[in-house]
């Protein structure tokens, strides 16, 4: 994305431009203070056609956590508390820690370099996890062309679907 809007403007992007300070990965949320290793969940998109279904994340979350034992952190703006609180309901887990709407802007450079994986659609939290090299996992539909925005960290991969009902 940075790149698109770089040509747009006519600017030459440099390494430099990318680099982020220690000060902006120092913040994090004392829910995790104690959890050594954990995946990011953006269940939300700026559009609906961009992301999936409630009972869909519930599915992807049970299988990740089959793979892995790890744990799973929602995270998102507080407008998006639905769709978390949807998920929550259908998984009782306390693993699982919901800090959508309680994060500040601040924070979340910090809490996605930590995770080992952020997963989810199109959005804000898959810029952030690509500007401080974090693996993502990627939901795409038509309603977005990924190979625009990314994901561009090392050992990313996109899961592209015709529609939402996968």
């Amino acid at each position: 994305l940075c790149d698109i809007f770089a040509n747009v403007v006519g600017v030459e992007l440099e390494d430099r431009d990318f680099q982020v300070s220690q000060n902006a990965l120092a913040g994090t949320k004392a829910e995790l203070s104690q959890i050594d290793q954990y995946i990011c969940f953006h269940l939300a998109a700026s559009t609906e056609d961009k992301t999936l279904e409630p009972f869909k994340w519930v599915q992807v979350i049970r299988k990740l956590r089959d793979i892995k034992d790890i744990s799973i952190v929602l995270l998102g703006a507080a407008n998006e508390q639905t769709i978390a609180d949807e998920v929550m309901q259908q998984i009782d887990d306390k693993r699982i820690i919901n800090l959508v709407g309680n994060t500040e802007f601040s924070e979340l450079l910090g809490v996605v370099n930590k995770a080992q994986l952020v997963v989810g659609a199109d959005s804000l939290f898959m810029q952030l996890a690509n500007l401080v090299q974090t693996p993502c996992l990627n939901f795409s539909f038509p309603s977005v062309n990924f190979w625009e925005t990314g994901p561009l960290a090392a050992q990313s991969a996109v899961v592209y679907k015709e529609s939402r009902e996968m």
